[in-house]
């Protein structure tokens, strides 16, 4: 009776093995530095005038900021309700170092930073806010 002896082929990294592994590790490392690299610190204030728009769950948040420093937020709900009426609340606004401080008449303070994704969209805190036209919206 003949025995056969397998051995096992430790498999070994090829020249071209080595080179298709680095292409790729630079390529999850450049996609990952582009996905959080989206956004742009906002440092000139003139970039938040006007109305923004954040919808979650169940409402649609509105800020807008003055180029004077003051503003207003409200939030509507997402289903149209006849009687209901937004209540526009008057906010101070100030924006230093890419961080935006809300201060609320009875002096509740909310600092959040702010990116800008693009002209029409921006990232306050965790949330993004889409540019309005404020000639159709009820406030």
């Amino acid at each position: 009776m003949t025995h056969t002896l397998h051995t096992h082929h430790t498999p070994t990294l090829t020249m071209k093995h080595t080179a298709a592994c680095t292409a790729l590790l630079t390529l999850v490392l450049l996609t990952t530095a582009a996905l959080t690299s989206c956004t742009k610190r906002v440092n000139d204030p003139a970039a938040l005038a006007g109305t923004w728009l954040h919808t979650d769950d169940d409402s649609r948040d509105y800020l807008t900021f003055n180029a004077d420093g003051t503003g207003y937020k409200w939030e509507e709900p997402l289903t149209d309700v006849p009687s209901f009426t937004p209540i526009r609340e008057a906010i101070y606004w100030n924006l230093a170092d890419g961080r935006l401080t809300i201060v609320e008449p009875d002096g509740d303070t909310d600092i959040e930073h702010v990116r800008q994704a693009n002209d029409g969209l921006i990232k306050i805190g965790d949330d993004y806010y889409a540019r309005q036209n404020t000639t159709n919206l009820k406030h």
